[in-house]
């Protein structure tokens, strides 16, 4: 088997995807992420094993393709950065459409295993999410995207600072082993990118 440009082209963007994810690029990272889901060969799917590689590793392209690709996807839910844990650092804002919900099960991190979850309603969003299994990080920030904006903090027990519209600020030694947030949001009708999908699919998209 030959490596064609389609396998290959994928590996190399989702450095730059992972790239915008830290610099909070959300718009343009989830914009990447759509992209890179949207080849024809399907990478998250490839049925192909090691096993099946020719010489010099041709195959392997669209598994490192896979491999990365879901690593990504994780890095958009949960992430750390030095001691921060972030959670929801680029979330596609159709996922958080009134009455849906996005939800990470025992996922690990260098502070270990987390669960974390977020539902959103029309004028609110509930995040939960475990005390990580081995360390508390010295802080948790919580991301939402960019067409919703924090107007005000609900139940949550526990001190906490939103910082800036979109983010939320837990201290480490705030933790418990469940912690329960309820943002009251504000929705901004036609923020960016709603349609990732759609503007990923044009064949004129430049990312």
């Amino acid at each position: 088997m030959t490596a064609t440009l389609n396998d290959t082209i994928p590996f190399p963007s989702l450095f730059v995807t992972n790239a915008r994810i830290l610099r909070g690029e959300q718009d343009r990272a989830v914009d990447g992420f759509y992209a890179f889901l949207l080849r024809p060969s399907a990478p998250l799917e490839d049925p192909r094993g090691i096993d099946d590689a020719a010489p010099g590793g041709a195959a392997l392209f669209p598994l490192w393709a896979a491999a990365l690709g879901v690593i990504t996807l994780r890095n958009m839910i949960i992430r750390e950065e030095d001691e921060t844990l972030h959670l929801f650092s680029a979330v596609p804002p159709a996922w958080l459409e009134p009455g849906k919900a996005v939800v990470f099960e025992n996922a690990p991190t260098r502070f270990g295993k987390i669960s974390v979850s977020v539902e959103a309603g029309q004028d609110s969003v509930f995040v939960r999410f475990t005390r990580p299994e081995r360390s508390d990080p010295a802080r948790v920030l919580v991301h939402l995207p960019p067409d919703l904006e924090i107007t005000g903090i609900g139940r949550c027990g526990r001190e906490i600072r939103v910082s800036g519209v979109r983010e939320v600020l837990i201290p480490g030694n705030e933790l418990t082993d469940e912690n329960d947030l309820e943002l009251a949001v504000r929705r901004t009708p036609g923020g960016p990118h709603r349609d990732s999908a759609s503007r990923a699919a044009r064949p004129d998209a430049v990312y």
